[in-house]
């Protein structure tokens, strides 16, 4: 293998999804019973890859998330890191996820570009998961490691990846 492998998992589903509120990095979320199904399919679909390390964001939804799909597997060890959260949405963290829609909407950016009240920056966002990649590149060019994250973040590294190959 010439280049890493990203095996990327978005957090399962949580009990805030379903109410359709916003949880940023304020509100950890729990997985529902639908979200806690998804993670042992998850698990037994990861059972026959191969991966020298698995990364998960800090908060609870992907913790848990990562927690249930490696509960079988000897190793790797689960790697915690904070630079896997999804953005901080400030001011909208905890209410109706409509509210932040609309908002964006009247902005006219998508998630990604949003620069919410009291939040995380989108240049602070991006730096951060740039970052992150950067370093687990280095660390693991040529092998396959396990992102377990949010939204925005692979919004972000699909985002940087297929630049990279279209300019190929």
């Amino acid at each position: 293998m010439s280049s890493l492998k990203l095996i990327i998992i978005r957090h399962c589903r949580t009990l805030e999804n379903d109410a359709r509120i916003v949880q940023g990095q304020g509100w950890p979320g729990r997985l529902s019973l639908k979200g806690k199904e998804q993670a042992k399919v998850l698990a037994g679909l990861l059972r026959q890859e191969q991966f020298e390390a698995v990364y998960s964001s800090d908060l609870g939804r992907a913790v848990e998330t990562a927690k249930i799909i490696m509960r079988e597997r000897e190793r790797p060890d689960i790697v915690f890191d904070s630079r896997l959260r999804e953005q901080c949405f400030g001011v909208y963290e905890g209410g109706p996820l409509i509210t932040m829609i609309r908002r964006m909407r009247r902005m006219k950016v998508g998630p990604i570009d949003f620069n919410p009240q009291m939040g995380e920056s989108a240049v602070d966002f991006h730096s951060r998961v740039n970052n992150f990649l950067g370093e687990i590149k280095a660390k693991h060019f040529g092998k396959a490691i396990v992102l377990i994250t949010h939204t925005n973040v692979i919004n972000i590294i699909l985002d940087k990846y297929s630049r990279q190959v279209l300019k190929r």
